[in-house]
């Protein structure tokens, strides 16, 4: 049988969206020297119906080893537009971008430990409103 080259696409997104959830499950900690890429995927991600699922699962696992003080500043600033670096040179501001960041800034915060939260001050929130 004939496969389409849109289903091959999307086991592939789904594949390596699986595989970037391992990873972060077993990298736990060094994650945090690639995070500004990370994320960029993970806005990516959280576009596609597909792989919203996945993407929220992994952008949890994420805030359970990363701490809020590092990953605040590069999702403020990808939903300012004010992103240095991967999410404004590849994806531009568009409202599509906007709700991506807004879907992975709330599976960040869900999936932060509620200590760490306190961290997330006034300031911080008047940004995303």
């Amino acid at each position: 049988a004939v496969v389409s080259t849109q289903s091959t696409g999307d086991e592939t997104r789904i594949k390596s969206v699986r595989l970037l959830f391992s990873l972060l499950l077993f990298s736990e900690w060094q994650s945090t020297q690639h995070l500004e890429k990370i994320l960029f995927a993970l806005y990516k991600c959280s576009m596609e119906p597909t792989l919203a699922e996945q993407s929220n699962r992994c952008t949890q696992t994420l805030a359970q080893f990363v701490q809020p003080k590092i990953w605040k500043d590069y999702v403020l600033s990808a939903l300012a537009g004010a992103s240095s670096g991967e999410v404004k040179s590849r994806v531009g501001v568009s409202p599509v971008l906007c709700t991506s960041c807004l879907r992975v800034l709330s599976s960040l915060i869900t999936g932060s430990k509620p200590h760490d939260l306190l961290e997330i001050t006034d300031d911080d929130v008047r940004c995303i409103l």
